[in-house]
């Protein structure tokens, strides 16, 4: 299979778009992006493995925090069956009760597998703040 690269780079951007639309809405679709053995490596932390860990992980923060990300740069490579998404972005993370909006900006990548019906989901992903670690909560994983 010859990769149409210009087609795939495009669906993945989509798909980092329908990505974050659904965080920022704390949509349960959101979960949908990855495959069930996705690995997501946040800092600071052991690995979670597997989607059921990530949905434990990541879903009690998606109802405590409001997430808004502004994106700084976005790069994409695709092959025929793997791609990756290279991003940074000014992020606000805002509790849902009222309080502090905490900013950081944020970088991340993003390992995606074609999937057999020819769309794309992540296999894994990594990010770090550019700050150094503080006491307050600003990801959805440290509820």
């Amino acid at each position: 299979m010859t990769p149409d690269r210009d087609k795939d780079e495009a669906a993945v951007k989509k798909w980092v778009e329908t990505y974050l639309n659904l965080a920022e809405n704390g949509d349960e679709r959101w979960y949908q992006m990855w495959t069930d053995d996705a690995i997501m490596l946040p800092p600071n932390m052991k690995p979670v493995k597997g989607i059921d860990a990530i949905k434990a992980f990541m879903g009690p923060g998606f109802g405590k925090f409001n997430l808004e990300h502004n994106k700084l740069y976005l790069e994409i490579k695709t092959d025929t069956s793997i791609a990756f998404a290279s991003w940074a972005s000014n992020d606000k993370t805002t509790p849902k009760e009222g309080g502090k909006t905490i900013e950081k900006v944020n970088k991340c990548i993003w390992l995606l597998r074609r999937e057999p019906d020819d769309t794309w989901k992540a296999t894994h992903c990594i990010w770090s703040p550019n700050q150094p670690p503080d006491d307050d909560p600003s990801y959805s994983y440290e509820v």
